[in-house]
């Protein structure tokens, strides 16, 4: 009898410590999901963000590059050859330099004529002789109409000896004839600023990438810091 009682006690103390345990588990693992969960939110969150201060900067540049064409459009010419000699004043340089310092991400502005040549550019008058004609964006905007923002593959400049991205647009008169390409560079690590959200979480990491996966920035949060690496080309 007493055997049995004690062979009760025992499993009733084994069934509770079962129970226990399994509260315990349901406990621990109700606690990973809900900080998978919260962990999942905060990443939402913070892209959703970067996408928003991402796509603020290029529609600032965007406008810019709006006003120095319709400035163009008071331009006088006939053909690309008097719009290139009409193109070249103090007038039209001292707006872009203007316009360029609405753009603290922006590091330079530049009208190239329908033969590639730098026409005026924002970093100094008069305008060093330079011929872009070789650059994608001045070939897709050569080939190419729909009045649309063309943005550059990673070029390395010669001039700052630094990586930069062109957004760039297309100039042609009213019938359509290519005039030249207006263009705006940028460094992508001015970008860094927007990305700097991500050190709050551990093991994060974001790019900044053209839709054909052209790659210009990496930034990574390495786990148990905020330190930022960033990563370019």
């Amino acid at each position: 009898m007493r055997h049995s009682l004690l062979h009760r006690t025992v499993l009733l103390s084994v069934a509770m410590m079962i129970a226990a345990a399994a509260a315990i588990g349901f406990s621990l693992w109700q606690s990973h999901e809900d900080a998978i969960e919260d962990a999942r939110q905060n990443a939402t969150n913070v892209a959703t963000m970067l996408a928003g201060q991402v796509g603020h900067s290029v529609r600032s540049i965007d406008l810019v590059l709006d006003q120095v064409l319709e400035q163009l459009d008071d331009v006088e010419y006939r053909n690309a050859a008097d719009f290139n000699q009409a193109v070249v004043s103090k007038k039209i340089y001292d707006f872009m330099v203007e316009r360029l310092a609405r753009l603290p991400q922006a590091e330079s502005m530049t009208i190239s004529g329908a033969d590639g040549e730098a026409l005026v550019s924002s970093r100094g008058w008069p305008t060093e002789k330079r011929n872009l004609g070789d650059r994608d964006y001045f070939i897709h905007n050569r080939d190419n109409r729909g009045g649309k923002t063309f943005v550059s593959e990673p070029v390395f400049s010669k001039t700052t000896n630094v990586w930069s991205m062109f957004f760039a647009r297309r100039i042609e008169t009213k019938a359509g004839e290519f005039l030249g390409v207006l263009t705006i560079g940028t460094h992508p690590m001015h970008f860094l600023d927007a990305y700097s959200s991500i050190g709050s979480i551990p093991g994060a990491a974001a790019i900044l990438a053209r839709t054909d996966g052209t790659v210009y920035l990496r930034v990574r949060s390495e786990e148990h810091t905020s330190e930022l690496q960033s990563h370019s080309f």
